[in-house]
Order: structure tokens, then C-alpha cells, then sequence
């Protein structure tokens, strides 16, 4: 047992290095996106059983602002659990800050990548790649012709017949 441990231990100082990472090439990153869904139910059996989402049966169930299934005062209820709790999901969870400008604002670059592919064949290629720089925004000045340039390419639906 101390055997392996001390191989085990020797092993990780000596191999570290040649074990790391790798990024996904940016062309092939759709292979390993799964582009099935699964099936889209209305709720589980416990759900409905529970009346999570609120009794249709019930005289008092409406479904007015949004209509999406849930009572609109049960969503109320369940919207005020989500915000009693947010605070600790957001604490537990490093993937969300809190200050979405402040941490666009500290970062050099926070770009958005805007990728169009080619899915119909058996391989899927990408087409084209544009970049958003969400830092950069509001930090260039804006060209004076923009409006008349933008006014210029509008046309109605009666010109295109």
C-alpha cells in the first residue's frame, strides 16, 4: 500500500506537465455539441400529482399574464422562493457575477462569437465567424453618416414587388 502511494505520488511530480487541457478546435466545436434534444414533457407525474404548477381544477386557476401553463399566483409564489434562495445559488456558483457591468468592465476582452455552420450535410462546417467585443462598446465614437447610411438600404415590402 505505501508502495503505491509513493509510485502514485512520484508519478504526479514527475507527469503533471504532460497532462492538460485541450481547447476544442473552433471549427469542429459543433461535433461535440449534441444537437438532440430530449423530449419536451409538460411536467412530471410528481408535479402534477403536487399540483406544482397550479389545479386546474381549481375555480380560482388562472392563466392570464404570461400564459404558460402556471397559475399566475402560484408563479408569484414560486418566483418569491427563487428570490429567497438566489442568494445562495449566486454565492455557490463562480460561473455568475453579480455585477454584470463591472465584470464585462475588468475584463480586457469579453467577446461574443457569432458562428454560422453548414448542418445539412453529414459533417457539419463552418460557414462564417463574427466577433462581438462586449468591452469595446460605448468606447469608439459613432460615425455621423450611420443614419443616413442606415435610412439609404431601407426600402418596404412594396419596392421588393
Amino acid at each position: 500500500m505505501n508502495k503505491f502511494l509513493v509510485l502514485s505520488i512520484l508519478w504526479i511530480i514527475l507527469f503533471h506537465r504532460l497532462v492538460y487541457p485541450q481547447a476544442i478546435p473552433h471549427d469542429e466545436y459543433l461535433d461535440y455539441l449534441q444537437l438532440e434534444y430530449p423530449k419536451i414533457v409538460k411536467q412530471t407525474r410528481a408535479s402534477a400529482e403536487l399540483h406544482l404548477y397550479g389545479d386546474k381544477s381549481n375555480p380560482g386557476y388562472k392563466d392570464v399574464d404570461p400564459v404558460d401553463g402556471i397559475d399566475d399566483d402560484r408563479w408569484k409564489v414560486l418566483k418569491k422562493i427563487a428570490l429567497k434562495f438566489s442568494p445562495y445559488l449566486v454565492q455557490n456558483t463562480t460561473t455568475v457575477p453579480i455585477d454584470i457591468k463591472a465584470f464585462i468592465e475588468s475584463r480586457v476582452s469579453f467577446p461574443l462569437f457569432i458562428d454560422t455552420w453548414n448542418i445539412s450535410p453529414e459533417k457539419p462546417h463552418l460557414i462564417n465567424t463574427n466577433l462581438i467585443d462586449f468591452s469595446t462598446i460605448g468606447t469608439s465614437i459613432c460615425r455621423s453618416d450611420h443614419h443616413q447610411i442606415f435610412t439609404e438600404n431601407q426600402y418596404s415590402i412594396q419596392q421588393k414587388i
